[in-house]
């Protein structure tokens, strides 16, 4: 097992240690894509890799490893997954009085813990990039939840998702809020606060201005005043979208 492979790169976003009043140290946390790879994802990847070898008997055969290791955890065994680690129950707390029962035991979670195979390819892994968190919003992808699409299309009247970092709408300038932002130059045309259904600081999902036009490419524009929960700024913070939204 061997997770340094050329197409593989790890960056580490720094953030200031606040218990260091020399402001001189940092943590770091590894960055990951948006994106969990689902199952299905996985399959892809190795049906793209091996062309032999048939995606549904994978997929088949994944299941009956999904249902056979769920069936071994609720018997409360150990199961060792595919060499990467062990998944185990365990007690989630500590059992209070002298004489106490099955009904005292406090809830089980499940833990993990890594192979030592695994262990050992980690230490091989290096970090490409490191980063200080900056106070911006950022964006990282956007969805279509009409037709589900990410980073391609907006349907107009429909809902979009935006995810992210720090992009939640919260201020008093006028400025503060989601603009479609038209590719040619044209005015950006603002999404109304009544149509923001849901706002919070990684997720951000609106009704898309049904007046966009059809076929023109639209970047995602926020604009806010948020720093950390009911917590905001003087100045305006903005973030755009990268690319460009086809709306349809």
């Amino acid at each position: 097992m061997n997770f340094q492979i050329p197409e593989h790169r790890v960056s580490m976003v720094l953030y200031k240690n606040r218990f260091d009043k020399t402001g001189e140290s940092f943590y770091g946390r590894v960055h990951r894509s948006n994106k969990t790879l689902s199952l299905e994802n996985l399959i892809s990847l190795i049906d793209e890799r091996d062309t032999g070898i048939s995606a549904h008997l994978v997929q088949h055969s994944a299941q009956l490893l999904h249902e056979e290791i769920m069936r071994q955890l609720r018997q409360g065994k150990a199961v060792n997954v595919l060499g990467i680690g062990t998944f185990y129950l365990a007690a989630d707390g500590i059992v209070k009085g002298k004489n106490p029962t099955p009904a005292d035991a406090p809830p089980l979670c499940l833990r993990f813990t890594p192979s030592a195979e695994v262990n050992k390819s980690l230490k091989k892994l290096s970090v490409s990039l490191v980063v200080q968190s900056q106070h911006d919003p950022q964006i990282d992808a956007v969805r279509d939840l009409f037709s589900q699409k990410d980073n391609e299309i907006i349907t107009c009247g429909k809902s979009l998702r935006v995810s992210g970092n720090r992009i939640r709408i919260l201020g008093t300038l006028e400025d503060c809020g989601i603009y479609c932002v038209p590719q040619d130059g044209s005015e950006p045309i603002k999404v109304k606060e009544e149509h923001i259904f849901t706002n919070t600081p990684s997720l951000v999902e609106f009704f898309v201005p049904p007046e966009l036009e059809k076929d023109k490419q639209y970047a995602i524009r926020i604009c806010t005043q948020f720093s950390s929960g009911q917590i905001t700024v003087k100045d305006l913070r903005t973030t755009e979208t990268d690319f460009y939204l086809k709306a349809v």
